[in-house]
């Protein structure tokens, strides 16, 4: 539990700048102004806080004052402004208190990797992504189709947590660290930090007064993700038990040809394969069912509504709407999903994940052509850099898994790419490492 030389100063280098400060009006930046530069080598940020921050992890304490929060809703993309489900609350914290949790969060994830509790199936771990859960969950497909039998289907199910981080009871929590053996001063410093929490909510320019909050793992917090990855260890561990249990209830689940789990931190999604979409229908209510009942008797429920069905089709099977029978679920399965940023349609043709990724970043690169002309805006080297980290993100993400498989002579008569390229008035070495790089403009 004690920091390394070097430890304080590397941890603050790497946090995100340019982040809302909390209640204590001290900003992250204000904290890496303290850092040793070219210009002045003392370290003010160790000098002042290394011994305080040390003194909190041997004692297990998260002081009060770190505690207070300040709650503000951000709006969710395409939803309806007049539903409280339509925002995201994101608490702002003291930075300083970031930068305890952080070096706490740290350790934790450390013993947690370690460990070995941590099933494979979850991605959402250090070390691991979500282009790496996308790609099981594609090479499972495409691996049942191509095995020699011609009569496989193949279904997925996306599955959501209601409230998830924001439903997170402290005494479960804490259960879950004791059950499977995470030592007594990271139980003692995680209790310190859920408990006694309190947050006044900020929205369109009014303040509501503190009150307390017992209850779920605050967001923008360093410490939430690696919490809810023990959380959802005991559920993916019933997805598993699930199947592996004899019993004449479960004589469904030993008729699939394949079954598969792919977790990332909240989102659980499952692959289920069999010789007809009956069978995985009926293998899905099983085990959803199954999970809802084991995870109701901590609190934890699941939003039915939002559960994403698609069964997969080859080139001569036809589609199939057909969904498990769930209570609350969509009457009919979709032709295409968004799992994990990435669109599936049910022949994995990607023509939909083409199509909105296309429509995204030329609405970026319009933005961009707004402030930038052959007379006006910031230099080339600012627009590469703005390219290179607002754009060029969404156009590259999950490619292992679905780029392979893009044919963009299917999609035009003349076998040249879709739509217009993206030619902007900035400079011709501009225009031309575009277009060079990314010919589907």
């Amino acid at each position: 539990m004690d920091l390394k030389p070097g430890e304080l100063t590397d941890t603050v280098r790497r946090m995100p700048a340019h982040k809302a400060e909390g209640k204590s009006g001290i900003s992250i930046d204000a904290l890496k102004m303290l850092l040793p530069s070219k210009d002045d080598d003392q370290d003010l940020l160790t000098n002042v806080f290394e011994r305080p921050l040390q003194a909190c992890l041997k004692l297990c304490y998260h002081p009060n004052r770190f505690k207070e929060a300040i709650t503000v809703m951000i709006a969710k993309s395409h939803k309806d402004p007049r539903l409280p489900t339509s925002y995201r609350p994101i608490a702002l914290l003291c930075p300083i208190a970031k930068i305890l949790e952080k070096l706490f969060a740290v350790r934790l994830t450390r013993w947690l990797l370690n460990s070995g509790v941590l099933p494979f199936e979850q991605y959402g771990c250090q070390g691991r992504n979500a282009n790496q859960a996308l790609e099981s969950l594609i090479n499972a497909a495409y691996n049942s189709w191509t095995d020699g039998d011609k009569d496989r289907h193949v279904s997925i199910y996306a599955l959501d947590i209601k409230g998830a981080f924001d439903r997170v009871r402290r005494a479960h929590l804490l259960r879950i660290l004791r059950e499977y053996g995470v030592p007594d001063w990271m139980i003692m410093f995680v209790w310190s930090f859920l408990s006694d929490r309190s947050t006044t909510v900020r929205m369109q320019g009014a303040v509501s007064k503190k009150f307390w909050v017992n209850i779920g793992i605050p967001q923008g917090s360093p410490l939430f993700p690696i919490l809810f990855l023990f959380f959802s260890i005991p559920l993916l561990n019933k997805l598993i038990r699930e199947k592996g249990l004899v019993s004449n209830e479960n004589a469904v689940l030993y008729q699939l040809k394949r079954f598969l789990i792919a977790a990332f931190v909240g989102d659980i999604t499952f692959l289920i394969v069999s010789d007809s979409v009956e069978k995985n229908n009926k293998a899905a209510e099983k085990l959803y069912n199954a999970l809802v009942d084991f995870a109701k008797k901590d609190g934890t429920t699941f939003s039915a509504d939002k559960t994403k069905v698609i069964h997969l089709c080859k080139a001569r099977q036809k589609f199939n709407d057909s969904m498990p029978n769930i209570k609350d679920a969509p009457p009919k399965a979709e032709k295409a999903i968004k799992i994990l940023g990435l669109w599936l349609d049910y022949r994995l043709t990607w023509e939909t994940h083409v199509t909105k990724i296309v429509n995204k970043a030329r609405l970026k690169m319009f933005n961009l052509r707004r402030i930038a002309g052959s007379t006006f805006g910031p230099g080339l080297k600012k627009l590469l850099d703005r390219y290179t980290s607002a754009i060029l993100p969404v156009i590259s993400y999950a490619c292992p898994v679905w780029f392979a498989g893009y044919d963009e002579r299917k999609y035009t008569k003349s076998g040249k790419p879709p739509g217009g390229r993206c030619r902007l008035s900035i400079s011709a070495k501009l225009v031309n490492r575009l277009e060079s790089e990314h010919n589907y403009f």
